[in-house]
């Protein structure tokens, strides 16, 4: 039998804790039938998976409202440009990002195993997907425009993730050489 939920996009990847381990997964939408209740969510959704398969720059306005099966006004309502969807589209995925990087720096687990494991599991889960790159390194290298809110959003996050990075390094090493390392380990990221 045919399930009545499918799967819309993927949003993006995430690692999801659990104790001891990081498991590579796959943030998947699942719509009931052919709806759901949120409009802006089912753009958002649709624009993510769009952007994933074939960047921001490829992706038309129209194609993302037929793809959602959204109205037109509905889509204007919400996101008055594309660059306000795209913007949004990254703002959320730092979100989640943010979430699952805060937990892990949480963990009780000894920074070395959580950096050595981290990158294990990220270099398990890109050889397994189909991977196309950082959504914000393509989008960046896809802009035509200035389009500061989007910039903005690629930046905030790449700081982070350097901030992150940093920190981990901090939970083993002390003082300069945590700097260091955690530049380091962005670098490689």
């Amino acid at each position: 039998t045919q399930s009545l939920y499918r799967p819309v996009c993927l949003s993006m990847f995430t690692f999801y804790y659990n104790r001891y381990t990081l498991v590579p997964h796959i943030t998947v939408c699942f719509i009931h039938g052919m709806r759901q209740s949120n409009a802006r969510e089912r753009i958002l959704d649709t624009a993510a998976n769009l952007f994933t398969r074939k960047g921001y720059a490829l992706v038309g306005i129209n194609e993302i409202i037929a793809e959602s099966k959204t109205a037109k006004a509905s889509f204007y309502q919400y996101f008055p440009s594309k660059d306000d969807l795209c913007a949004a589209w990254l703002k959320r995925m730092h979100e989640r990002s943010v979430e699952h990087h805060s937990e892990l720096l949480k963990s009780p687990t000894l920074a070395r195993e959580r950096i050595l494991t981290y990158f294990k599991d990220l270099k398990d889960w890109l050889t397994t997907n189909e991977y196309r790159g950082c959504p914000y390194t393509t989008t960046s290298s896809m802009l035509k425009s200035d389009a500061p809110a989007i910039r903005e959003q690629i930046e905030s996050h790449k700081r982070f993730l350097r901030d992150f990075f940093i920190d981990l390094a901090s939970q083993h090493v002390q003082g300069p050489k945590a700097r260091q390392l955690g530049s380091m380990l962005f670098l490689l990221y």
